[in-house]
């Protein structure tokens, strides 16, 4: 070789030892974990055979990583609160797409059967003594505040729940309600309402304070019993009717104890092992009802469904933190009370009718319940959603299969097809669907929204209505075969229902055939039931989703149908926090 080529081969040597290339850089760590639960036993396939994992969450309430055992030991520090699950199941958190949080009394104004408790009258007469002895204390009170000199205090309304039960006495007596209330406490604001929220009896005073007189209209949403003159008579029936009443004696609650009221439910619902609620406020405008919310401990918690009283409130429903207005409408009201419309082709059909309408608050034979909505008011309705399918979802409250059958109609008038209001409309309730419309519902891949603790309510249902209607009530598995999309709901005021009851009363369904397995529920309960309200990053837990996880005492899934409802959370994190402990694994947190 020569000179000249040893030269050039020592440049090139010299020229790759002396590149100026950027070294390797230094992989950057992982972001810690601000919590951390480890060896949990966790079905991400919920009919898949558990595995163990662990979890990492973030600062900011999501999931930073999941994977198993030892996969998360990069993301824990010293300021990681660290979970040890000890090889215990764990579980998604339970979503509820149908509660009622909100006081709609102060305990002061209660008259009860039971002395200081709540609970519901169920003779008329029991109840005008109650009331008159209200009336007569309050009067007394007054007098000596007068007499001593002393400020008058305010003069609260007189409020009680009532059963049912209550309206066979009534019918028989033939009293006119109002009259009968107003003699008892002339002067009071008096308003008893049903335990299922769908019916109430009044007083004129209170009729007068709300708005209404004895000629009233029946508002849009609501109607009112009448005499035979056609005078009302003392009960109001749902929505339009009902909500002004509430709202009159929700006005006299203080703002913090509402707030008080929905962080007390939050709490319980920890517990529980929910992790998100759908609270429908009927008691408040709906402004005050955004801004009771907005001032809980954890308002994320409490996604709001909209109840307007008419088109013009409409207006104050926003969108919640999802960027969704929910709108909650009534189409029928309460198969206890009598109110579920019963003849799903809207033609009065004989054997729909009520058997035994004498026991209802109306009188006139035959009975098949009422629709709260004209086809105009629903049609309008319909056509919010459609105007917004990204943003706007429509909840609607049909528990008889002739507001089903309404509601399906008005969809096919106004959409042109029930498919169109796929994804942005759920029935909820439906405890007296038709088998017919199961199966059209279900080829359209239309949503409900289950109650399963309305299953305790199976005997009124067998007082109320033909075998026909009693032998297909409450479904629960047909509504899967046929291809519904199923959410759940506690429907529960003032208190939640623990999830695991409602998953055991779907796991021992009184029909065999309806029964379906934890695996099926728990998917809808947590997963199917968030899709349905559009919450975001909530329902199942997977990488950049909320950290919403139970740490339960037992197995739901390997435990026999009958144990499911044993199953409770020993820990609850919600968005990345511990929010209930019993103690068992970390310090009890109430």
């Amino acid at each position: 070789m020569s000179f000249r080529s040893r030269l050039a081969a020592l440049a090139l040597v010299c020229l790759a030892a002396c590149s100026s290339a950027e070294p390797a850089p230094t992989p950057t760590p992982p972001e810690p974990a601000t919590g951390a639960v480890l060896n949990a036993l966790y079905r991400e396939d919920k009919d898949a055979p558990g595995v163990m994992m662990d979890f990492a969450f973030g600062a900011h309430g999501e999931v930073l990583a999941m994977g198993p055992p030892g996969s998360v030991a990069d993301r824990i520090n010293r300021d990681t609160t660290v979970i040890d699950a000890q090889g215990r199941p764990a579980e998604d958190c339970a979503v509820s797409g149908h509660e009622h949080q909100d006081l709609p009394f102060l305990p002061q104004m209660l008259v009860s059967p039971v002395p200081g408790q709540v609970a519901p009258w169920q003779d008329f007469g029991e109840l005008l003594t109650a009331v008159r002895a209200r009336a007569a204390e309050v009067l007394a009170a007054e007098k000596a505040a007068q007499d001593a000199g002393k400020p008058v205090p305010a003069r609260l309304p007189i409020v009680g729940l009532t059963l049912f039960t209550i309206h066979p006495g009534i019918n028989a007596s033939g009293v006119n309600v109002a009259d009968a209330l107003e003699a008892a406490a002339p002067g009071f604001f008096v308003y008893l309402f049903d335990v299922d929220g769908h019916g109430a009896l009044h007083n004129w005073t209170a009729a007068t304070l709300v708005g209404f007189n004895p000629n009233s209209p029946d508002p849009e949403g609501g109607r009112f019993g009448r005499d035979a003159a056609g005078r009302l008579d003392g009960h109001a029936h749902e929505q339009g009717a009902q909500v002004p009443f509430f709202r009159f004696v929700a006005a006299f609650i203080p703002f913090e104890v509402k707030v008080a009221q929905l962080n007390a439910f939050t709490s319980a619902a920890f517990a529980a092992g929910y992790c998100r609620t759908v609270d429908i406020n009927f008691v408040d405008p709906v402004r005050v009802a955004e801004q009771v919310r907005a001032a809980t401990a954890e308002p994320q918690v409490i996604v709001s469904a909209c109840l307007p009283t008419g088109p013009g409130e409409l207006a104050d429903c926003q969108p919640n933190a999802d960027g969704i207005t929910i709108l909650k409408r009534f189409i029928d009201g309460a198969f206890a009370d009598g109110f579920a419309n019963t003849d799903e082709d809207g033609n009065q059909d004989q054997e729909l009718a009520y058997l035994n309408p004498e026991t209802l608050p109306v009188h006139t034979l035959p009975w098949w319940g009422n629709y709260n909505l004209t086809d105009a008011q629903l049609d309008r309705d319909l056509a919010w959603v459609l105007a917004d399918k990204e943003q706007r979802r429509l909840v609607l409250h049909a528990a008889g299969r002739g507001a089903i059958g309404q509601v399906m109609r008005r969809m096919v008038a106004v959409g042109g097809s029930l498919e169109a209001f796929r994804d942005v409309v759920t029935f909820e309730h439906v405890d007296l669907i038709s088998p017919d419309q199961v199966a059209v519902l279900g080829a359209a891949g239309m949503a409900v929204v289950l109650n399963t603790p309305h299953f305790d309510l199976f005997p009124v249902i067998q007082l109320r209505y033909p075998s026909r209607i009693v032998a297909e009530s409450q479904p629960v598995a047909s509504l899967y075969r046929a291809g519904l999309t199923v959410g759940y709901g506690g429907d529960r005021f003032l208190a939640p229902e623990p999830p695991f009851a409602q998953a055991g009363r779907a796991a021992t369904h009184r029909n065999p055939a309806e029964r379906i397995d934890f695996a099926t529920y728990w998917r809808s309960q947590t997963q199917t039931t968030a899709e349905l309200r559009a919450m975001k990053g909530v329902g199942a837990l997977k990488v950049g989703a909320r950290a919403n996880l139970l740490i339960l005492n037992q197995d739901p899934y390997a435990v026999a149908p009958e144990q499911i409802g044993a199953t409770r959370p020993l820990v609850t994190v919600s968005d990345g926090r511990v929010v209930y402990s019993d103690g068992t694994l970390v310090p009890a947190t109430p």
